[in-house]
């Protein structure tokens, strides 16, 4: 089998060549590129026609985005790890201006990337959101997880009942789901668990549904954290607190001696748009 791939290999490089070389000619090692004659393509090209779709969505003059980084330092935690909320193992981002109306299409988006991972310990840490607060609502709402994200046992580790979003259904969550473990897989996916990049991306609101399963904390109860205005809580004087944990990917418990960063970015999208196909647009790259 080990030759007919090579052949297929080298029939594929001379194939290239030949395209690439000689607009489709033989290519040969006499024959100059800059001097090969390209014949002019023929057909009629072809536009896209999608309803609701229009160039001048690519440049709305009611769409602006707004971006602020901050950063901040805490203790490590191990995946089996204890901590407490108020303790330094809590990494607090407090003061995100939410002081402009975002609109009904609006959004807010954390992005939290790791820095200064200790150079004496392996792997890297995950800068989790166990918290989002509008300062009246708790949107993430991540509890049940202070004697540890994970069960760790002969060098494996497996997710802790009862550490979730929502834990016992009775607040409401951004990160949706039926149970309490699907709400956990949703929000390990928001945080990157498990990825080498040591990235997290939470974007808010996560779904505007008025009916339906899974239940939308946003618009439903519990939760019903747009109280009717269909849109997230901003205006003067409003402001986020985000809360994350440094979660070591290679240890179920590192004590209280590993400090690392956090760089966040918050990108808010003020955008009032409404109704079905309103600021839709369609991007092809080739």
């Amino acid at each position: 089998m080990r030759p007919s791939v090579l052949i297929s290999a080298r029939f594929l490089v001379v194939f290239l060549a030949a395209l690439v070389l000689g607009c489709g000619k033989k290519a040969t090692e006499s024959e100059n590129p800059a001097t090969n004659t390209c014949v002019a393509l023929t057909g009629t090209s072809w536009t896209p026609g999608v309803s609701g779709v229009d160039g001048s969505n690519h440049n709305d003059s009611s769409v602006s985005i707004m971006k602020n980084t901050f950063t901040g330092t805490g203790l490590l935690t191990g995946l089996a790890q204890s901590y407490s909320p108020s303790d330094s193992h809590v990494v607090t981002f407090s003061g995100i201006d939410m002081g402009t109306d975002l609109g009904t299409s609006g959004s807010i988006s954390l992005v939290a990337e790791a820095t200064g991972f200790p150079s004496s310990l392996t792997g890297g840490v995950w800068p989790v959101l166990i918290s989002l607060n509008d300062g009246t609502n708790e949107l993430a709402n991540v509890s049940g997880c202070t004697s540890g994200f994970y069960t760790c046992s002969g060098g494996s580790c497996t997710a802790k009942s009862g550490c979730a979003p929502d834990a016992d259904g009775s607040g409401g969550s951004a990160f949706l789901g039926t149970t309490a473990a699907k709400r956990r897989s949703n929000w390990d996916q928001r945080q990157r668990v498990g990825t080498s990049d040591y990235l997290s991306v939470n974007s808010f609101p996560t779904c505007n549904w008025s009916s339906g399963s899974p239940t939308c904390s946003f618009t439903m109860t519990p939760g019903n954290f747009f109280a009717g205005t269909g849109k997230l809580r901003a205006g003067s004087g409003v402001t986020y607190t985000a809360k994350y944990v440094l979660l070591t990917s290679d240890y179920s418990s590192v004590g209280d001696s590993y400090t690392g960063g956090v760089k966040l970015t918050v990108v808010r999208k003020k955008d009032s748009n409404s109704g079905s196909g309103s600021n839709g647009s369609l991007d092809l790259n080739v």
